[in-house]
């Protein structure tokens, strides 16, 4: 993981994140979804589930699409999964993104970049890439995973609303 965005850094940590670890291998199972394109509908059923306001990220580029939500519970933490398709010049790829409510939840893995004062916690487990952001308000963390590369997983989270609050 040497390439770097600009206004990022990398910080090595030793700990690794057992969500981050369930997450990836909750990658591979197919599980049924709540099948839904609408942001405010998936958002809707998954602030119900997890009875906090929550939302899918919305992402900038067009070649991202929501499939729909699940309810998961990785290390037996309520979580909401967004479930989006990603088509690249690498092919179709199944992007999970996981809100996962905090409480006492240890999400910091191996590795931490900052991109523009974001902190990303980076990781990987059964040849799948976590990305994992805590935003300011402290309620929910999410963490994204994909068998893209880290750079380009990456690339894709920075520009999601979730992360930059610049989108609409």
């Amino acid at each position: 993981w040497t390439n770097f965005m600009p206004g990022e850094s990398d910080t090595t940590v030793s700990k690794s994140s057992k969500v981050a670890e369930d997450v990836a291998r909750q990658h591979l199972r197919e599980t049924p979804l709540f099948v839904s394109n609408d942001r405010r509908t998936v958002g809707r059923g998954a602030a119900d589930f997890l009875n906090t306001p929550v939302r899918a990220p919305q992402f900038s580029s067009q070649a991202v699409k929501l499939l729909g939500w699940t309810p998961a519970q990785p290390r037996g933490k309520q979580s909401a999964t967004f479930v989006y398709e990603v088509t690249n010049h690498t092919g179709r790829h199944r992007v999970p993104a996981h809100a996962v409510a905090l409480e006492d939840v240890d999400l910091h893995s191996q590795s931490k970049r900052v991109i523009n004062g974001a902190e990303l916690w980076v990781d990987g487990a059964y040849g799948f890439n976590t990305v994992t952001y805590h935003p300011t308000d402290g309620r929910l963390a999410y963490v994204f995973s994909s068998d893209m590369s880290v750079d380009a997983l990456i690339a894709m989270v920075t520009r999601t609303d979730t992360v930059n609050t610049l989108l609409p």
